[in-house]
């Protein structure tokens, strides 16, 4: 689908999930959505829904790598990653073990509302949360039905609401450009992704989500918790560090490093959610990561060999090209990470 003139450019990433449901409807259970740089890792993803015990019929966005935004001092504060949707109780302690199954996170009607923040509506004041499209998310079928059945139409409210708009005294309607998304009468799918609420299609069907009363549903955590490697050092750095080493004369060695500890993530659960080292969906990334494939590449690799239990339960990984550069080197790297990642779960 080719960007569109008028439309958001996030347009073919928020139609993907509808037109593969469309496509596929009926003949599937769980949908794996991410950005084109993500890997998911079926066998633990299967691992983990069986733990779970979800109902795919039920409408559930499964995630535990979200982005709040908050808009203070006429700035934009992302947070991230932040491993549960706070809009929801706290899971108890047995949630996603033993015989019981998974509570869906379902929104309150307070918490489905048309967004009032005209300024930025995808990051006001209170808060907004999203999925990060790098981590990915995963959605039952249920979610996409309800859409299908209840939320996927565009009515002429979209057009008379800008009109409304402008002769509106209501200061929170003084952005035409968003009077779709306030709009009261119109929380429908397309209302939302094809408005200017975000330019994010992450953050757009968070949103959509949002007004069908459906939350993100946090997976339970990693076994322990699973480290970045701060020893890890990018291109640059290594390339900095040889330049100098042809001025001053080299240190002795560091002492190898010892064995990074490893914390249950059972016993350091608190009641705000487990921390964010224990997180499933990208475990060994960044929101907007900087880093090189390479470098990345080799968090996993020394993640797979130090802590190979947590490891072959990572959902997904996010393998942003650098500066944009998809060449033969960018490819090797993601076919090589995502064999570990099939590697990291068979050699259990």
């Amino acid at each position: 689908m080719p960007d569109l003139p008028g439309l958001p450019l996030s347009l073919r990433h928020v139609m993907a999930p509808v037109l593969a449901h469309r496509a596929v409807s009926g003949r599937y259970k769980w949908m794996l959505l991410g950005d084109d740089d993500t890997l998911f890792s079926l066998p633990a993803v299967m691992a983990m829904l069986g733990k779970m015990k979800l109902s795919h019929t039920d409408p559930i966005a499964i995630s535990d790598f979200l982005v709040r935004c908050h808009f203070e001092n006429n700035k934009r504060h992302p947070k991230s990653p932040v491993p549960r949707d706070t809009r929801c109780p706290a899971p108890n302690a047995t949630t996603g073990g033993g015989s019981k199954a998974t509570e869906p996170c379902m929104l309150p009607p307070e918490r489905t509302q048309p967004p009032r923040f005209a300024k930025a509506p995808d990051c006001p004041p209170e808060g907004e949360i999203s999925y990060y499209g790098g981590a990915g998310v995963i959605l039952s079928q249920g979610l996409l039905r309800r859409l299908s059945n209840h939320h996927l139409r565009a009515h002429s409210v979209m057009v008379r609401s800008l009109a409304n708009a402008r002769d509106s005294d209501d200061s929170s309607f003084d952005h035409p450009g968003h009077a779709s998304v306030v709009a009261k009468d119109d929380a429908s799918f397309y209302a939302v992704v094809m408005s200017t609420f975000s330019e994010f299609g992450d953050t757009s069907m968070s949103e959509a989500w949002r007004r069908a009363g459906v939350g993100f549903t946090p997976p339970p955590p990693l076994p322990y918790q699973l480290r970045i490697p701060k020893s890890l050092k990018t291109e640059e750095q290594k390339e900095g560090a040889q330049s100098r080493k042809l001025l001053l004369v080299a240190p002795p060695s560091p002492p190898p490093p010892s064995p990074p500890e490893r914390l249950s993530c059972a016993k350091i659960k608190s009641t705000g959610g487990p921390p964010v080292d224990c997180r499933r969906f990208g475990s060994l990334g960044y929101h907007m990561d900087r880093a090189s494939p390479s470098e990345v590449l080799a968090r996993h690799t020394a993640a797979a060999v130090e802590s190979p239990e947590a490891f072959r339960l990572v959902v997904s990984a996010h393998l942003r090209p650098l500066h944009g550069v998809v060449d033969e080197a960018y490819l090797a790297a993601m076919t090589e990470l995502g064999t570990l990642l099939a590697q990291g779960y068979e050699s259990r």
